[in-house]
């Protein structure tokens, strides 16, 4: 046997686990008005009034099972499955407003995002079935048109990426001009949003875990247009993305902008034939998958995408593969991304000192320390947080130095009378995209890009010797004290709907800062030092 073969059954292994759960989803009674639906809160417990567009996705991955003969896959040449992916698409199609477009987390929503996941899912699929459909083929049409004269919300580097995917599917089936051109129009959004420091722009920053993502996407858009411009973009990302893949296979997390575990690695699989060091990536993953290293995010909104992106990564996977990634010790500093990293044997270091020092430190292949920064409770009874994405004074000469403020936050919830309210508030918008694109700003700002700054200052200094020492100032201000106070392992303080799944560092203890409060706000000052090994 090949010894590739055994790391390339991984990827399978872990998208045939959940196949199970992909059919509980799915509303499978042919006789049924939402036949198709792979909303179960919609057609099943009927807790939404809408159905989630980007659940749709899902049905790519039975497509996928239905064509491809894979170890352990007893679903190839199914005759069911290959009538419930396409019932799947047929409930795209039905439940898609009049212009194309679907919701996601709301009625009249418009959501960009689920329209271009759910679009690719369904074009490709068509594709792998080969077969003429010209109901289908109008509605891709449809939402193809959508997309040429609508852009996203805010600055999402992978749905742009997405979009150019999907319209190039669409193009691939209608051979319609007019649909190449607007790809390519995406496609030189998304390359205008990369750094030169290889990442692409998610929201406010870099996050190396939507970044496999927006990789996988234009990898694919490679592999189908034969791109040569795209090798230089994805080599810069796939360089970047290399610092990001711990020792013991992990990946990501609280320390990119929108705090994502993502590992997306048909796109690097694809780009192994290219660049020998995106299956080095790939293997330092597949070995964290064998130990139990990586992330999973299984619930039902977003599980698929990693199911499907598994099997594609299997089907995909390259296997003239060339060496492991091996570095010497070094010192990295990414300025515009915010991000240290260093690797000082038997330590990997990573550090977000834009998010005013979020650390993970590995010793040999473990996780022996995670560190979001400081969140306490104030005597206004407001939370503080020190790890948002605000100004933040950075000094990189040793000791690495972070200063900033803290940031009050808030969890939002829905009551009946703020439901009721927000319902009401959305019925202009099923008239006009205009009014429910500002709905979703001041959403975007309320979960998002809300931040308030406190009169309360910190700062963080870290020195990497024999571990990673740290040294902590607080100092108060005014009348503002706090009656607790963390060092939290896994807390978040932004919506982002791929975050706070499990990853094995969330098992580590929060710190308790409570013994030096009495301290801290009788001489409005306090130093705390911990040398961690």
């Amino acid at each position: 046997m090949n010894p590739s073969d055994g790391k390339r059954i991984l990827y399978a292994q872990e998208a045939l686990k959940y196949v199970p759960k992909l059919f509980t989803l799915m509303d499978r009674n042919k006789f049924s008005p939402t036949y198709g639906c792979l909303d179960r809160e919609y057609w099943h417990y009927r807790t939404s009034d809408f159905p989630c567009g980007m659940s749709q996705e899902a049905l790519l991955t039975l497509a996928l099972l239905y064509k491809y003969e894979i170890p352990g896959n007893i679903y190839h040449q199914n005759d069911r499955v290959r009538e419930l992916a396409i019932a799947a698409i047929n409930f795209s199609m039905r439940s898609s407003h009049q212009d194309g477009t679907c919701d996601e987390y709301y009625p009249f929503e418009r959501a960009q995002g689920a329209m271009v996941f759910s679009l690719y899912a369904a074009t490709e699929a068509y594709l792998l079935f080969n077969e003429k459909n010209t109901s289908f083929e109008s509605f891709f049409k449809k939402r193809g048109g959508w997309l040429i004269h609508h852009s996203e919300i805010g600055t999402l580097a992978n749905h742009d990426a997405m979009a150019a995917l999907s319209l190039l599917n669409v193009y691939i089936i209608t051979k319609e001009e007019v649909y190449l051109r607007s790809a390519q129009k995406r496609l030189k959004r998304v390359l205008s949003l990369q750094s030169e420091e290889g990442w692409f722009q998610e929201y406010e920053g870099c996050d190396p875990g939507y970044l496999t993502w927006t990789i996988d996407f234009l990898a694919k858009y490679f592999k189908k247009t034969k791109d040569q411009t795209l090798l230089i973009p994805l080599k810069k990302a796939v360089e970047f993305t290399s610092y990001f893949i711990h020792p013991d296979g992990s990946f990501g997390g609280e320390y990119g902008s929108r705090n994502s575990f993502n590992f997306f690695p048909c796109g690097l699989e694809i780009l192994g034939a290219y660049f020998p060091l995106a299956t080095q990536i790939c293997d330092q993953f597949l070995e964290g998958v064998q130990n139990g290293k990586r992330a999973y995010l299984d619930d039902n909104r977003s599980f698929s995408h990693h199911m499907t992106n598994y099997l594609q990564a299997y089907l995909d996977f390259f296997e003239n593969r060339q060496g492991t990634l091996k570095r010497n010790n070094f010192e990295k500093y990414f300025k515009e991304a915010g991000l240290f990293v260093a690797q000082k044997t038997p330590y990997y270091t990573v550090i977000s000192l834009k998010k005013g020092g979020v650390v993970k430190l590995f010793k040999d292949n473990e996780n022996i320390y995670s560190d979001l920064g400081f969140i306490g409770q104030l005597n206004t009874g407001h939370i503080a947080v020190s790890h948002l994405l605000s100004h933040k004074k950075i000094t990189f000469s040793p000791p690495l130095r972070v200063e900033g403020s803290f940031n009050k936050i808030s969890y939002p919830r829905m009551t009946l009378v703020k439901f009721l309210i927000f319902r009401l508030l959305l019925f202009p918008a099923q008239f006009s995209f205009l009014y429910s694109k500002r709905i979703r700003k001041v959403l975007q700002k309320i979960l998002i890009l809300n931040k308030k700054n406190l009169p309360l200052q910190y700062r963080r200094e870290f020195k990497l010797e024999e571990g990673l020492k740290i040294i902590d100032t607080i100092k108060l201000s005014g009348s503002l004290f706090f009656t607790q106070l963390s060092i939290g392992t896994d807390h978040t303080s932004i919506y982002t709907a791929i975050s706070n799944g499990y990853q094995e560092s969330m098992l580590k203890s929060w710190i308790n800062l409570d013994p030096f409060l009495s301290e801290l706000r009788q001489k409005k000052e306090i130093t705390l030092r911990r040398h961690v090994q």
